[in-house]
């Protein structure tokens, strides 16, 4: 396919192809590229070649000359000759898959199943829900959520945020020495032991008043 040479077009600066990843996403990460400068399909076929490195160009030097009538019959041989590269195409039933574990913080699987259902195509709400509802452990989010009557991912995603955020917060108070706080310096001061619970679910221990009854102030 013959075509003049543009101008203003450079050479795309996507990464090569090598016959070792998906061709599928190496097309479309150039035709993103091509797309942006507004150039004819000629064009796209005159530098196409210039992506490709090791077996996939020596594989597009073995074409015979004339054979390409344009951009969409070279995406077709292209995308055919290394499907065996191929990322298997992801389908609702891979959400099955992701579970909670026992000790697994709702965070850790949350995100391992956004990314997997944001890799499926046409995935419908409430398919989404059904999935990620299964795969919690039973506990106190879970129990929430369905106390709430909670019905789509969005809302679920909202609850997810607002669980995982009070649970660290709660976490940190915990795992800090009571009584005991860090200054800028690095030297350890008191800190307030009145403070008022939040939620009533993870306020600080009180310290005994050493005035309280009982306890006498030792004479210096």
């Amino acid at each position: 396919m013959n075509a003049p040479k543009e101008p203003k077009v450079k050479t795309p600066t996507i990464e090569a192809y090598d016959d070792t990843t998906d061709p599928d996403m190496h097309l479309v990460a150039y035709l993103h590229h091509m797309y942006v400068k507004g150039t004819n399909e000629a064009t796209w076929c005159k530098y196409f070649p210039a992506t490709l490195k090791g077996v996939a160009s020596k594989w597009f030097k073995r074409l015979p000359p004339g054979s390409i009538a344009s951009f969409n019959e070279l995406h077709t041989l292209f995308s055919t000759r290394f499907m065996a590269y191929k990322e298997g195409r992801k389908i609702s039933m891979h959400l099955g898959r992701i579970q909670q574990g026992k000790d697994e913080s709702l965070r850790s699987y949350v995100k391992p199943f956004n990314l997997e259902a944001g890799q499926i195509p046409d995935l419908r709400d409430g398919v989404s829900f059904d999935n990620f509802i299964r795969g919690l452990k039973k506990g106190s989010f879970k129990f929430d959520l369905v106390k709430k009557s909670v019905r789509t991912m969005a809302e679920v995603l909202d609850e997810a945020e607002a669980f995982i955020h009070a649970t660290e917060i709660c976490s940190a108070s915990k795992d800090g020495k009571a009584g005991e706080a860090t200054d800028s310096s690095g030297k350890k001061e008191k800190i307030d032991r009145k403070a008022p619970r939040v939620n009533g679910t993870c306020a600080l221990s009180k310290e005994h008043d050493t005035n309280s009854p009982g306890q006498r102030r030792r004479r210096p």
